[in-house]
């Protein structure tokens, strides 16, 4: 059996753009995605914050999610166990097949983030 699989990818900064903030609907909710590139350690992150939340005033983004290192292959929710965190998976592919560290220009190039919703993914 084929199971179709609904993903969207996360818009990257633009290129040459070290700090890039947007908001995004995930699984029905208001995200804050937030992309930050250390120079020092050459290396991307990401924070997640929820928006409406009744814990942060209106219109701030409550958290979910902080600086998480961009990792090829890997879920960047698998770990997160904050109560309001996206429930889908959010992964980091390389498209020439490499595990190479997304360096500044790679975000949407070579390097995609995508989120999938809450049980397609195996």
């Amino acid at each position: 059996m084929i199971t179709l699989v609904e993903v969207t990818e996360l818009i990257p900064p633009p290129a040459g753009v070290p700090y890039y903030k947007y908001r995004t609907l995930l699984t029905g909710s208001d995200y804050e995605v937030a992309w930050s590139y250390n120079s020092r350690t050459e290396s991307w992150s990401i924070s997640i914050g929820v928006i409406g939340d009744q814990t942060s005033p209106a219109g701030e983004a409550t958290p979910v999610l902080s600086g998480a290192k961009l990792h090829i292959g890997f879920d960047l929710l698998r770990r997160c166990r904050h109560p309001l965190r996206p429930p889908g998976e959010l992964w980091v592919y390389s498209s020439d097949g490499s595990h190479k560290r997304p360096g500044m220009s790679d975000l949407g190039s070579r390097v995609h983030v995508i989120y999938a919703e809450p049980g397609d993914l195996a």
